[in-house]
């Protein structure tokens, strides 16, 4: 590439030593390639004149057979760069089956029982190696969390908290001790599709609220229910308990609303929150939540702790939650885990630990050491895209107070559905290919019609050449 012709006239800009050895490299690379692919149609087209080269005494019945071996030959030699490349392909997916059958074996750590407890148990991350030195640990860990109740999980930032609740879902190793869980129901006993009120909760069934709140691409409406049966009661009161009822006001299709792929269109509290409610109203019986505190506004998470974790949906259930907020939430609770280097420092009764004057301290020293680490780091996201104008928003509220049996608009997709186009390909279609294949010039004027022109010709101008040579 000449570079002086870029800069001649000053009117381009200059381009860097490393500018022309990529441009150089990619052109060397294209060559290569279009050498590569071409290759089985250049062949047939110079065998017969470098045999004709080679020794002229040829006659016209051996380029005949030679042009017909060749055809069938052709066929061959065009899927061999194809084949290059496939079997590159299959070598790296070898190599990716190969890895995950070589991983480690996912073992049963939870034992079966009536209570959720742990007993001297030794838990860490889940890892293909069994060696604990270069590993975090949770060490000699004994605790047993009230069944029905309210059960806090709290700690400085990196003390395990995340680690505790994956080793009672069973997603952690267990190194010692013992881990025991009620054995949820299975598909059969579960019958959700004639879920009634009276029997709704499965005391031994388990539901998690994640870190990252597990946002399905849906409505809000269809990730609240999430496959169970639509309970008009119980759905409204979710909508209450956690918080949602203004948000989907201000919504133009309320709860029909779709959200995009992990919730893209939600801010992070509305995320919380819409994940909070698919465990609040699921027949769970058992619900093991992250921190749903962090990213909400304080008289949000009061309303959540007040209606949520502490209302009518939640009677009977076992709630174990993780959470900074011990002051907003212990009173509330019935048993308490503080989690600090590598171990438990506290663990016991609300009641008991009042008993022993060591509440206050416990509740000082983590949202203390809270606030310095985090910071807020969690804050609600700006607030509500909204998809609508004010005027819209009013006249969505009035239409549902005025008149219910009015019919509904169709709810706005998110992501649209995939469109099918029937018939015969247009015209339009095979121009475009063309135009962007370089041009009608180009297609007709340098791309061969099929390699059947190409080794026709060239046998035709040897045996042409041979002709001459016999007259001569």
């Amino acid at each position: 590439m000449d570079v002086s012709l870029l800069v001649s006239d000053g009117s381009c800009p200059l381009l860097n030593d490393r500018e022309v050895s990529i441009q150089y490299s990619y052109r060397q690379l294209h060559s290569r390639f279009t050498l590569w692919s071409t290759d089985p149609c250049r062949r047939p087209l110079h065998s017969p004149r470098w045999r004709f080269l080679v020794n002229w005494n040829v006659r016209r019945p051996i380029f005949l057979v030679m042009n017909r071996c060749l055809r069938y030959i052709l066929g061959t030699l065009s899927i061999v760069p194809e084949l290059v490349t496939n079997c590159f392909d299959a070598l790296v997916s070898v190599g990716r089956i190969q890895e995950y059958l070589e991983s480690a074996e996912k073992k049963e750590i939870i034992t079966k029982s009536p209570r959720i407890a742990m007993v001297d148990a030794t838990i860490a991350w889940a890892a293909d190696i069994d060696d604990e030195r270069n590993r975090f640990c949770l060490r000699n860990i004994n605790l047993e969390f009230l069944s029905g109740e309210l059960n806090i999980v709290s700690g400085r930032t990196g003390s395990g908290k995340s680690l505790l609740l994956s080793a009672l879902l069973g997603e952690a190793d267990l190194i010692s001790g013992r881990i025991e869980m009620p054995s949820p129901p299975n598909s059969e006993e579960r019958f959700d599709s004639r879920a009634i009120p009276s029997n709704w909760v499965l005391p031994t069934a388990v539901a998690y609220v994640a870190q990252i709140p597990w946002i399905e691409n849906g409505t809000i409406k269809d990730n609240i229910l999430f496959g169970l049966p639509y309970n008009k009661s119980r759905y409204q009161r979710t909508l209450e308990a956690c918080a949602l009822e203004k948000d989907l006001e201000a919504l133009t299709d309320g709860d029909a609303t779709e959200i995009g792929a992990n919730g893209i269109n939600l801010s992070g509290g509305q995320r919380w929150r819409v994940s909070f409610a698919r465990a609040a109203y699921s027949r769970a019986g058992i619900l093991v939540l992250e921190d749903i505190f962090s990213a909400v506004d304080f008289h949000v998470g009061k309303q959540i702790l007040e209606n949520g974790l502490t209302g009518d949906l939640m009677h009977g259930r076992t709630r174990i939650l993780v959470t900074h907020h011990l002051k907003l939430c212990l009173s509330h609770a019935a048993y308490t885990v503080i989690l600090s280097n590598g171990t438990i420092e506290n663990a016991g009764a609300v009641a008991e630990l009042q008993q022993r004057d060591i509440l206050d301290r416990i509740i000082a020293k983590v949202e203390g050491e809270a606030y310095e680490t985090e910071e807020q780091i969690h804050e609600e996201e700006l607030g509500l895209k909204r998809t609508t104008t004010r005027e819209s928003t009013m006249s969505h509220r009035t239409s549902h107070a005025v008149d219910i049996s009015t019919v509904l608009p169709k709810p706005r997709q998110f992501i649209q559905d995939e469109d099918r186009e029937r018939g015969a390909v247009k015209w339009e279609i095979y121009k475009a290919y063309l135009k962007a294949s370089g041009g009608y010039g180009f297609v007709t004027g340098y791309v061969p019609t099929s390699t059947d022109v190409i080794t026709g010709f060239g046998c035709g101008r040897s045996s042409y050449s041979y002709l001459l040579y016999r007259k001569v």
